[in-house]
């Protein structure tokens, strides 16, 4: 057993030594092989981090714009307005402390939507107002993404897009005046400065909402102590069906309470039908990859044809011709891949930090203006295997077309 093991080591150890210098003397085609590997692990990684990126964006955007559940008054989801003010949950603030106090709730939120029409000079523009904490977590990226001044402070103000207030000529500190109908459909107008102008990665967003403080959408609409809506986030999304029981049995029993499978149902088939689509894209890059790879090395097996030819002339059989080859494909193909990575990883990570812009193509499906790319360690060792496989999959097709070939032939060509 001790021999054998030795023997098998010392073979392999030749085996090595002569694909490297093989690769050495026959540099150009070593190079062009490289070179394919490289290419195709590049767009392996760059093409899986970016299509997990977008899975990643588009249901944390969801999930960030609904929350796991949502309550709302009686009646709410079959309405055709959803800013109407007679659908709102009165006395609020106790409902909502009571549910942040609950185990499993990370974040509580309400917040009261009116339809408004925002007036500067003679320019006016329809708007979603939203009056909400000055903490919000659910509308954080107005938050973050806040340009100038202050998100909403104690004092009061008005928070809008950087888009918007380009719209109505507006800039920082000057006054935009809010028009709506309260509660009692009556006309009101309150006015308030400009105190934060905000980019986020959505221009829908930033087209169509305006953020004030809840006392001053109150005093906007005539309520007190109102919310549109409560929103929940959850430690654990698949405990939402429990906990909208729970909320149903008890605190929330005369309100409408949904979970983020419901509010988001045909959204969420999407993202299960992208799962699929992610497989053949893998597959079909995997595919294109192993064609590329494959002819690179088919070109510098033939150009060595009588070379690989002699060397059966002399002795070596067939097996030892096939294992040669191999042992070349895995050298090329771990060095390939880890030029493959070094490549892409600056890339993805810019990516992942910084985002790619796809503008408003993205945002049309609620993905944000930009895409983050998503890395993960399953899909770096999933990457690599491929990368290596196809490769040695490269190898193992032109080194058995050569195994099979009549020494005689062989030895003619060249």
């Amino acid at each position: 057993m001790g021999l054998s093991r030795t023997r098998r080591r010392g073979l392999l150890m030749l085996f090595l030594k002569i694909a490297w210098q093989t690769m050495r003397r026959h540099w150009k085609q070593t190079l062009v092989i490289l070179f394919a590997i490289a290419a195709s692990e590049f767009t392996l990684m760059f093409v899986s981090s970016m299509l997990e990126g977008i899975k990643a964006n588009f249901y944390t955007g969801l999930v960030r714009q609904s929350g796991h559940v949502q309550i709302h008054s009686a009646g709410w989801e079959d309405s055709l307005d959803r800013t109407n003010l007679d659908l709102v949950i009165a006395d609020a603030s106790p409902l909502i402390r009571t549910i942040a106090a609950m185990p499993g709730v990370l974040h509580a939120e309400g917040s009261l939507l009116l339809g408004a029409l925002a007036i500067s000079g003679n320019k006016n523009i329809s708007m979603q107002v939203v009056g909400v904490d000055p903490d919000t977590f659910f509308y954080e990226k107005a938050r973050t993404g806040t340009q100038e001044g202050e998100f909403l402070p104690l004092s009061g103000g008005v928070a809008i897009s950087e888009s918007t207030s380009r719209l109505l000529g507006v800039a920082l500190g000057e006054p935009i005046t809010l028009l709506t109908e309260d509660v009692w459909g009556s006309p009101w107008y309150i006015s308030r400065d400009i105190t934060s102008i905000f980019i986020t990665d959505s221009l829908e967003f930033d087209q169509n909402i305006l953020l004030v403080d809840r006392g001053t959408a109150e005093e906007l609409s005539g309520l007190q102590d109102s919310v549109s809506e409560i929103r929940i986030d959850l430690a654990d999304p698949e405990t939402a069906a429990t906990f909208q029981e729970s909320l149903s049995n008890g605190i929330a029993a005369t309100d409408e309470i949904l979970t983020w499978r419901e509010i988001n149902g045909s959204m969420l088939v999407f993202i299960e039908v992208f799962d699929y689509m992610l497989l053949g894209i893998d597959l079909l890059l995997i595919i294109v990859a192993g064609t590329v790879i494959t002819n690179a090395v088919l070109m510098s097996v033939f150009a060595r044809t009588q070379e690989l030819g002699t060397l059966r002339a002399i002795g070596l059989k067939r097996r030892a011709l096939l294992g040669l080859v191999l042992t070349e494909g895995m050298i090329e193909g771990i060095i390939g891949v880890l030029v493959g990575i070094l490549l892409a990883l600056p890339l993805i990570l810019s990516f992942r930090g910084h985002g790619l812009s796809f503008g408003t193509f993205t945002d049309a499906f609620g993905l944000g203006n930009s895409i983050n790319f998503v890395l993960t360690p399953f899909n770096i060792i999933r990457d690599v295997a491929a990368g290596i496989c196809i490769a040695m999959f490269g190898t193992l097709y032109a080194g058995s077309i050569i195994a099979r070939t009549s020494i005689m032939d062989t030895l003619k060509q060249g």
